[in-house]
């Protein structure tokens, strides 16, 4: 107690140092700190951005005085007002913990860690949360789109940062959101998918190796997503009743659930369909319940990347289309089967069953100028694609008992 006492007051101004960077002019406090033993420790702090040099100036002078209560008082504990992480650090910690307890499929956790690798941290990394503003979400969002990428990229990236400091602030890492929609937030209008008429459809399939024809025919008749497709096993497939049940999908390699609730539905197959997958089976070596209807010799899944480029682009290749870059994978069966049935019926509500889209709008928007997806809807599509040229040329026997007037009424 008497060498509390005998301790020297002290009061100190602290020092201000303002330093230009690419974001404009930094202030930095600097002071020193006395701990219970008298033993002096200097320390340098960034400083928040102030809207005018007098509500800096009151605020060193408020911080100060919190510095000589401390220095003054060796009981009390090490201020905390001034420790923050950085993003890195969030990341690493907090972050890492919610993205975990959302169990965020594989796809979107590899989209969130690319884009924090590529435009979050290598800008902000090192930057201590509680002090980022507007302007250093602007100057993160400006060198994003100097990179080239996308508005519809730019567009998720910044909602990626709406989620991520909305989860700081939740933390009291942060007082409040530096982005300002008003500010940040990218423009984007929805653009009309590429289709493929039908007669494209066609000659793709006819160029697509036999082995392979049946998981293509399942994507271009049915409009599943590839993940979906690939991860049919035979105990999902009923062919006497003519019933697939979609409720798995592959995700980055990972085998999960579909992409949204809608998502899960059992679909009517076409009698062509019916046809190719049956003559499939004969020839498949792994027919058992669970085991992959589409698979390698090992009985393992296809890689979707693979059959992408060494089966798809060269069957499209040989059709004589035009591919543009992330407009002709998989995918663009899905948009034309969609558009195709929009096309036939006129009726919107019944595109959006056939797609399994939770929202009428992504149908609207984005594909198209309950109970088993209806048998009508996935015959006009199956109808439109097919030939028995298509499936007699390979030795695909069967009956397509579908006619024309039963299609279109």
């Amino acid at each position: 107690m008497e060498a509390e006492k005998m301790v020297r007051k002290s009061f100190q101004k602290g020092t201000l140092d303002s330093r230009k960077t690419e974001r404009g002019t930094v202030h930095y406090l600097k002071y020193r700190l006395r701990d219970s033993r008298g033993k002096w420790t200097n320390k340098t702090e960034m400083l928040p951005d102030f809207e005018s040099p007098k509500k800096l100036k009151d605020y060193v002078a408020k911080r100060m005085d919190e510095v000589n209560d401390y220095n003054n008082n060796p009981r009390l504990q090490p201020i905390e007002s001034n420790k923050s992480l950085t993003v890195a650090e969030f990341r690493k910690t907090l972050w890492k913990s919610y993205v975990q307890n959302k169990k965020y499929k594989p796809s979107t956790l590899y989209a969130y860690e690319n884009q924090l690798d590529l435009y979050v941290e290598p800008v902000i990394g090192s930057s201590l949360l509680k002090y980022l503003g507007p302007r250093d979400m602007t100057d993160l969002l400006d060198k994003a789109r100097g990179t080239g990428i996308g508005d519809k990229t730019l567009l998720n990236l910044y909602r990626l940062l709406c989620r991520f400091f909305s989860v700081a602030v939740a933390y009291g890492e942060m007082a409040k959101l530096p982005l300002v929609a008003e500010l940040h937030r990218p423009s984007w209008s929805p653009k009309e998918k590429p289709v493929l008429e039908p007669e494209q459809i066609a000659k793709v399939l006819a160029n697509i190796p036999d082995k392979h024809i049946p998981v293509c025919a399942v994507i271009a008749m049915l409009g599943l997503r590839i993940g979906e497709a690939l991860a049919i096993k035979w105990n999902r497939l009923d062919l006497d009743k003519r019933i697939l049940t979609v409720d798995q999908a592959f995700s980055r390699g990972v085998l999960t659930t579909p992409k949204t609730k809608s998502s899960f539905r059992r679909i009517y197959l076409p009698e062509p369909l019916v046809i190719i997958l049956s003559w499939h089976r004969q020839h498949c070596v792994f027919t058992e319940g669970d085991d992959f209807v589409f698979c390698g010799q090992d009985g393992s899944a296809l890689n979707h990347d693979s059959l992408r480029r060494t089966v798809l682009y060269k069957a499209m290749d040989k059709a004589g289309i035009q591919r543009e870059k992330f407009n002709h994978g998989f995918h663009i069966f899905r948009h034309s089967a969609i558009t195709m049935l929009y096309r036939l019926t006129g009726d919107l509500k019944r595109a959006q069953g056939f797609a399994r889209h939770s929202r009428i709008s992504t149908t609207a928007d984005t594909y198209v100028h309950s109970d088993p997806v209806e048998s009508e809807s996935t015959e006009m599509v199956a109808a439109s694609i097919s030939s028995t040229d298509l499936l007699s040329e390979r030795g695909i026997c069967g009956t397509i008992a579908v006619q024309e007037s039963e299609l279109v009424q």
